[in-house]
């Protein structure tokens, strides 16, 4: 029972100096880590608009807009379905970007709708010739006409 009780001495300023150097380390990998996922996701962004703005060129190079704007009208008049619409869509359109588009109808119109989830998507929206949006950057996307009822829009 003459036991001395254990002597407890306080940690040295070095091994204070120690932890608070590994830790902020550590604080600093971890701030580097979050900067490079968040500049991958910038730049999955902005290959993404590149890679929607090259397909709706490529679209204007090669898809005849009257056409398209024919059988999306047809389809509406038929009363289609989305999935019906989806299952008879021109090839021009199922092909024009690696993924074929999902299809909404909206009114009197067809919106083919490529990317997403999230903040990078692009459409192409077609509807009759006296259809109208405004044009141009508004809220941040990009709004094309591409001919009178046909507009294209984007990301940014």
């Amino acid at each position: 029972m003459n036991q001395v009780p254990p002597i407890i001495r306080p940690r040295s300023k070095k091994n204070k100096n120690r932890v608070v150097g590994v830790f902020l380390v550590a604080f600093f990998i971890c701030m580097l880590l979050a900067g490079l996922l968040i500049y991958q996701d910038l730049l999955e962004l902005r290959r993404s608009v590149v890679e929607a703005d090259s397909g709706f060129t490529k679209a204007t190079n090669s898809i005849n807009p009257e056409e398209l704007r024919a059988w999306a009208l047809k389809n509406i008049q038929n009363k289609a379905t989305e999935k019906e619409l989806y299952d008879s869509m021109p090839e021009y359109i199922r092909t024009l970007y690696r993924n074929p588009p999902r299809v909404l109808i909206l009114d009197e119109s067809v919106s083919f709708l490529w990317g997403g989830p999230g903040f990078s998507y692009w459409t192409i929206h077609v509807g009759p010739t006296n259809s109208m949006t405004r044009t141009g950057v508004i809220e941040g996307r990009k709004t094309i006409e591409w001919v009178p009822g046909i507009f294209y829009n984007n990301s940014i």
